[in-house]
């Protein structure tokens, strides 16, 4: 049976199921370029968006880098997304004669040398201590005068008067808010001991050490109380306040 144009009805159906399927063909195939060229833009998107991590060679282009993290440890350690670590080359690291102190209230770190701690004398109270700076105090050689820090001002007085970087008390060592103050208790000539006072947040961790200004004056101070040249000592102080963290 034809219809008027001239087609039976089969051949009308089977011209309809041609163009449909060269239509359905023909969308696949856009369909599939398109999600192919988004897929390719999306790749190309993220790649130019991810940091180059091969072109960071030194620890300051790291710490500088949005996606890298310093770790909290001495030396820092900075450690980029791709894994690559870089040490402070500012900071050196611990010598192996060095010991850390650690102290879980508060909490606070940091290393020093193992002979400040050494000392066989009963004299001296060789080992850290940490204490509110509010309650520190230190007995000098002035017959009974304590010395106290007035953390309201951060200046250091006794009933006489205040005592800042004076016979009584030195700064001798400072790394940002964190100072290290040296305070004589007793001595001989050029040899005595001191309170060392490392200063940091609103406490103090102190010890009490023999030192000598130089090697031949160690003869007019009794070697029992573990003498320490005096320079060293501050020497080392500045490393010492690098290594200290606290929370």
């Amino acid at each position: 049976m034809k219809n008027q144009s001239g087609f039976t009805v089969a051949e009308g159906l089977l011209l309809i199921v041609a163009s449909a399927i060269v239509g359905f063909t023909g969308w696949y195939v856009w369909s599939s370029k398109k999600n192919a060229d988004n897929a390719y833009n999306s790749a190309t998107q993220i790649s130019a968006n991810v940091p180059k991590y091969t072109s960071i060679k030194t620890f300051d282009e790291c710490k500088k880098s949005a996606s890298s993290k310093v770790l909290k440890s001495y030396p820092e350690v900075c450690v980029t997304a791709a894994g690559q670590k870089f040490n402070n080359p500012d900071q050196k690291p611990v010598p192996k004669n060095w010991t850390w102190f650690e102290s879980k209230n508060p909490i606070v770190k940091f290393a020093y040398p193992e002979n400040w701690t050494s000392s066989n004398s009963n004299e001296l109270a060789n080992h850290f201590t940490v204490t509110d700076d509010s309650k520190f105090s230190v007995e000098n050689g002035c017959g009974g005068c304590d010395i106290k820090y007035d953390n309201q001002t951060g200046q250091w007085r006794d009933e006489l008067g205040l005592h800042n970087n004076d016979s009584y008390v030195t700064t001798v060592a400072k790394l940002g808010e964190i100072k290290a103050y040296l305070i004589p208790i007793k001595g001989e000539l050029n040899c005595g001991t001191w309170d060392l006072a490392i200063h940091f947040s609103h406490y103090i961790a102190d010890i009490e050490l023999g030192m000598c200004a130089a090697p031949e004056d160690s003869d007019d101070f009794p070697p029992s109380d573990g003498v320490l040249p005096y320079e060293e000592v501050v020497r080392d102080l500045k490393t010492v306040l690098q290594t200290l963290s606290y929370t």
